[in-house]
């Protein structure tokens, strides 16, 4: 049984429109976009303009506003796995001079909690607040190295794998094949499978009770990416997701094996 609001479930089908199709539409863009008939969708664009939520312009358009932010703002700042993390990777960050992020598992997706960029002008820098797909990233692989056969096929089955670039992995057969090297050797490599020319490279983290809460991940353009490289990236990674792990609460004490 769910117990969902019909009017809460399109208040947010329309921010999902906003967040996708850009910070300014007007009502005839809502409507076509959404799929929500004319009246309801003026009537929650207008309580979310009174809200603080919208601003309107001459011209009839809605804007998302920065109230939206200060929510967010109170999930991203007081996120417990961001702040045991932080200090680590900012180290990490002006040690291997490259984008290091942090990606924490919520419910079924892996989202960008933190993102630290590149001082180089060519650099690879995420959005804190987007996905990381568990199929095609490696902050996404370092975690799903550690569900369940179940998990991933609950998880996976309900969008598929889906082919960003012609490296993208898109059958389970050679995911899971990918995911038990993952497993392995202690961390993901995303090569090139989201985007062309940017290679990462994510080891898991661990909470007090052994679970893959997230990962830290490094993201580097594949013109400064070799593989000598990604294995000293893994391996560095691997040492300070270890920090990582224990000031989050996890001991050493357990075992893992792959549960694939």
């Amino acid at each position: 049984m769910t117990y969902t609001v019909p009017m809460v479930v399109k208040v947010l089908q329309v921010l999902k429109v906003f967040r996708q199709a850009g910070p300014r539409l007007a009502l005839t863009q809502v409507i076509s976009l959404s799929g929500i008939p004319k009246a309801s969708a003026f009537r929650i664009l207008e309580t979310l303009r009174s809200e603080g939520y919208l601003s309107k312009d001459l011209h009839g358009s809605y804007r998302l506003t920065y109230r939206l932010l200060e929510v967010a703002m109170v999930v991203h700042v007081r996120n417990p796995l961001r702040k045991a993390a932080l200090p680590y990777l900012e180290q990490l960050n002006r040690e291997v001079k490259e984008t290091v992020n942090l990606g924490v598992l919520e419910e079924e997706n892996v989202v960008y909690a933190e993102v630290l960029e590149s001082a180089h002008r060519l650099r690879i820098v995420p959005c804190v607040g987007s996905l990381a797909p568990l199929h095609a990233t490696a902050l996404g692989k370092a975690v799903a190295a550690h569900l369940s056969r179940e998990e991933l096929t609950s998880i996976l089955g309900k969008g598929g794998l889906k082919s960003f670039t012609p490296n993208t992995i898109t059958t389970m057969k050679a995911y899971l094949q990918d995911l038990a090297r993952t497993h392995e050797r202690g961390y993901g490599i995303d090569n090139e499978e989201e985007a062309l020319q940017c290679i990462c490279v994510a080891a898991p983290v661990f909470d007090s009770k052994s679970r893959a809460a997230g990962a830290i991940s490094v993201s580097v353009p594949s013109s400064r990416m070799s593989e000598r490289r990604i294995h000293e990236l893994g391996t560095r990674l691997k040492e300070v997701s270890r920090t990582i792990s224990e000031d989050f609460g996890f001991t050493h004490e357990t075992r893992f094996s792959s549960p694939h």
